[in-house]
């Protein structure tokens, strides 16, 4: 289990969101706390200070003898008009267009809100006392209320900037706790898709996440578990293919052993015959069968010997192989050998059992009396080595999985001894020669193609 408390992911959004309550209410707390201690300390005026001074003010007018003493004490935010009975300027602290908007109250009792003023109108004996003021909070300091903001827009882009501020902080810590915790999944996840199942799976606090990643560590067991059966599988199958292949030389060194004693026998001149191309098929069924035993054995695979080798010589040993093949069912042998190197580079003795399996594969399924052609050729720096039948071709199913080890499911072009690893070897050999093999079907005469092609430099 994970190393202290696991919570689920539920309590863990709950946090967050309670966190970003109690965030955005000191965003906003902070900034009214501030504009409070300003108001106390005199820095700022609340919203409705100046209409406090014009209403003592107006208080005061009402009963004073002398009016100019009390508007002489007005602030500067509160402002007079002195008006006669013919409302004709007697005294005013007002500017030209303040005055015109007083008088319009004084005469129909109408405000222009779009001002932002305010009015109080106090009677005295043959005139009229207009105060008028602005609601809104304000500084005491001039310099300040000349280059800051208003108080009250300053406290909403205080509150504004905290907000935003804090739920920046918030959400930014929150998705490095969950990317911290998502890491050991996110490390589970490279390892299985690197294919590498021998590590050790961590562990995350929260328990979404933590059940994620038991559910990879089971995974990863079972996983672990079925390799290593599939690799005892496949040991096996080596095992009991080396060991067909070295029951296979007894019968081999028997048939080789009576070939030669036949042979110093009298036997006619085609008898002769005969027994050389017995022999030396016999010959080359030893070196298949010793060949399959390393490559069974080998913890890494067939050592490959690659070496300059004389390319006619190994064509005109193919064309004579599969000459002997195509007699026994009278099939017609064609060849068209054109212009090649006299060299080539590889290993000689695998590229010639893959060319005759696929020459060999061709023959089984190509009926009596068909026709096979071979083909060599150098196009565009490549080798084409080119075997085409005129048997039933190939499958959708072949086609897909003819090159695979042990493919035995497509039975129009396998027998019951078709163990599936002719067309698997040749693929094998072609690979490591960085080549390719290609099959498909000839669709205008019929049958099937294989083509090898090998780049003249490895």
């Amino acid at each position: 289990m994970a190393a202290g408390r696991v919570i689920t992911l539920r309590r863990m959004f709950w946090h967050f969101f309670i966190e970003l309550l109690l965030g955005l209410g000191l965003s906003v707390a902070v900034p009214w706390a501030l504009f409070w201690m300003a108001v106390n300390f005199g820095i700022a005026n609340y919203a409705d200070a100046s209409e406090n001074v014009a209403k003592t003010a107006a208080s005061l007018l009402e009963t004073a003898e002398d009016d100019s003493e009390v508007l002489g004490q007005l602030s500067a935010r509160v402002k007079y008009l002195v008006l006669n009975d013919a409302c004709e300027v007697v005294d005013t602290s007002m500017d030209e267009a303040e005055i015109a908007g007083a008088i319009q109250f004084v005469k129909n009792g109408t405000i222009a809100y779009d001002a932002g003023k305010q009015y109080l109108r106090i009677e005295r004996e043959g005139r009229y006392i207009i105060l008028q003021y602005e609601m809104g909070t304000f500084y005491t300091n001039d310099w300040m209320e000349e280059h800051l903001p208003s108080p009250e827009y300053l406290l909403v882009i205080l509150i504004a900037c905290n907000a935003i501020l804090y739920s920046v902080f918030l959400i930014t810590r929150f998705e490095r706790r969950l990317k911290g915790q998502l890491a050991p999944v996110f490390a589970a996840t490279r390892e299985i898709t690197a294919q590498n199942l021998d590590f050790g799976v961590g562990h995350s606090g929260i328990k979404e996440f933590e059940d994620i990643l038991l559910s990879f560590s089971d995974m990863k067991e079972e996983l672990l578990a079925s390799l290593k059966k599939q690799w005892k599988s496949e040991q096996y199958q080596k095992e009991q293919i080396a060991a067909l292949a070295h029951d296979l030389k007894t019968p081999l060194t028997i048939a080789q052993g009576n070939l030669d004693l036949l042979g110093e026998t009298p036997l006619t001149e085609e008898q002769m015959e005969y027994v050389s191309q017995t022999s030396e098929s016999v010959g080359r069924m030893t070196d298949y069968v010793q060949l399959l035993i390393e490559l069974s054995r080998a913890a890494v695979g067939y050592e490959y010997h690659f070496r300059w080798f004389a390319l006619p010589a190994f064509l005109e040993s193919i064309k004579k192989q599969a000459a002997i093949l195509c007699c026994k069912k009278e099939i017609a042998l064609e060849t068209g050998i054109g212009e090649v190197p006299d060299e080539f580079y590889g290993d000689a003795m695998l590229l010639e059992r893959a060319v005759m399996n696929l020459i060999g594969n061709a023959v089984e399924h190509t009926p009596a009396k068909g026709r096979i052609v071979f083909a060599a050729s150098v196009t565009g720096g490549e080798l084409e080595l080119d075997v085409t039948d005129s048997g039933e071709g190939f499958s959708a199913e072949a086609l897909a999985h003819a090159k695979e080890l042990f493919f035995m499911k497509e039975h129009s072009r396998s027998t019951e001894m078709h163990f599936g690893m002719g067309l698997y070897f040749a693929d094998s050999v072609v690979q490591r020669h960085h080549g390719t093999l290609t099959l498909e079907n000839v669709s205008v005469e019929g049958g099937a193609r294989a083509v090898i092609r090998l780049p003249e430099k490895i």
